[in-house]
C-alpha cells in the first residue's frame, strides 16, 4: 500500500473533523428531538467528528518524537490551551455557574506532552508523570460521578476536565508506545543485519512497520472500549455507553496506515493556523449559530 498522507494532510482531516463534530453539537442544542432531520444531521457530523481525537494524538506523539526541545513544543500547547481556559472561567463567572461549560481538547494535549517528556527523561522524572496521569484519571472519575449526579466535585468543574479522559490516554499510550514496540520486533533482525537503529529509522519499512504497530494497538483499545460498552453500557443511562459512538474513531486506522512519516507544507503561518484554528473556529460557529438560532 503506498503512503501518501503526510503530516500536513493527516492535521487537515483531524481539522475538518473536529470543525464536523462542533457543528453537531450545536445543532444537538437547537434540535433536541431525536427523530428530526437537524438532530439526525447533527448525529453523522458527531460521528464524523471521532476521528478527530485519535488524529490529533498520533500528530502530537510525532511532533513530540521530532522537536529539538519537548518542553518547549508543551508551551505552544499550553499557549493556546491556557488562555480558553482563562476565557471559559471568565464565562463562568459572568454567567454564573461553573458546571455549564465542557471541557476543550487542548487540555489533555497539554497533559499527553508532559507525560511524554517526562517519560523521556531520567527515572525521577518518570516518576512525576504519575501527577498529569493522575488528573487525568480524577477527571475521568469527575465525568462519571457528573454522569450519575453524584455530587462533592463541584470545585472542579467540567471546563478543568481532560475531556477524553481514560480513553484518550490509552489512544495516547498505543501510539507513543508503537516505536519502542516495532524496534523491539527488528532488535534481532538488525543486528544479523549489522544495521544500527538509527540506519533502520531512515528506511521505508521502518515507517511501514510503525504504522503497522500504531495501527494494531490503536484498534485494540477502540475493540476494548467497544466491548465494554457493548457488555456494560448497553443502556443510554449508562456512562460507557458514549463509547459506542466513539468506536468509529476505528475509521483513524486507514489514514494512519496510509502516512508517510513526511511533514509536508510548514510554512510558518500554517503553524499558528493549526494552533489558533481552534479559538477561531469555535467563536464563528457559535457566532453563526446565535445569529440563526438564538437571535
Amino acid at each position: 500500500m503506498r503512503r501518501i498522507f503526510n503530516e500536513t494532510i493527516i492535521r487537515i482531516i483531524a481539522i475538518v473533523t473536529m470543525t464536523c463534530d462542533h457543528i453537531g453539537v450545536l445543532l444537538w442544542m437547537v434540535y433536541v428531538d431525536s427523530t428530526s432531520i437537524g438532530y439526525n444531521v447533527g448525529l453523522v457530523l458527531r460521528i464524523t467528528g471521532r476521528l478527530s481525537l485519535p488524529l490529533f494524538i498520533f500528530m502530537l506523539v510525532e511532533g513530540m518524537r521530532h522537536t529539538s526541545n519537548k518542553w518547549k513544543y508543551c508551551g505552544r500547547i499550553a499557549m493556546i490551551g491556557l488562555p480558553i481556559t482563562i476565557f471559559e472561567f471568565i464565562v463562568s463567572i459572568v454567567i454564573k455557574d461553573f458546571q455549564l461549560l465542557p471541557p476543550h481538547a487542548f487540555t489533555e494535549l497539554i497533559l499527553y506532552a508532559i507525560i511524554a517528556t517526562l517519560w523521556s527523561g531520567k527515572w525521577w522524572q518518570k516518576l512525576i508523570s504519575a501527577l498529569p496521569i493522575g488528573y487525568i484519571i480524577f477527571s475521568f472519575v469527575a465525568d462519571l460521578l457528573s454522569f450519575r449526579s453524584v455530587g462533592g466535585l463541584s470545585w472542579f468543574p467540567p471546563l478543568l476536565w481532560a475531556d477524553y479522559d481514560i480513553y484518550g490516554f490509552f489512544v495516547f499510550v498505543a501510539f507513543y508506545f508503537a516505536y519502542p514496540i516495532a524496534e523491539a520486533f527488528v532488535k534481532k533482525a538488525l543486528i544479523n543485519n549489522e544495521m544500527t537503529i538509527e540506519q533502520y529509522r531512515n528506511t521505508d519499512d521502518y515507517r511501514k512497520l510503525t504504522n503497522m504497530v500504531s495501527v494494531t494497538l490503536f484498534i485494540a483499545v477502540n475493540v476494548v472500549f467497544w466491548l465494554l460498552a457493548y457488555f456494560f453500557g448497553n443502556s443510554i443511562n449508562s456512562y460507557l455507553y458514549q463509547y459506542h459512538t466513539q468506536s468509529y474513531a476505528v475509521i483513524c486506522a486507514l489514514f494512519i496506515s496510509l502516512y508517510n512519516g513526511k511533514r509536508g507544507y510548514d510554512a510558518k503561518w500554517f503553524r499558528w493556523f493549526n494552533y489558533l484554528y481552534y479559538p477561531v473556529h469555535i467563536v464563528i460557529i457559535f457566532g453563526i449559530f446565535m445569529l440563526l438560532f438564538w437571535m
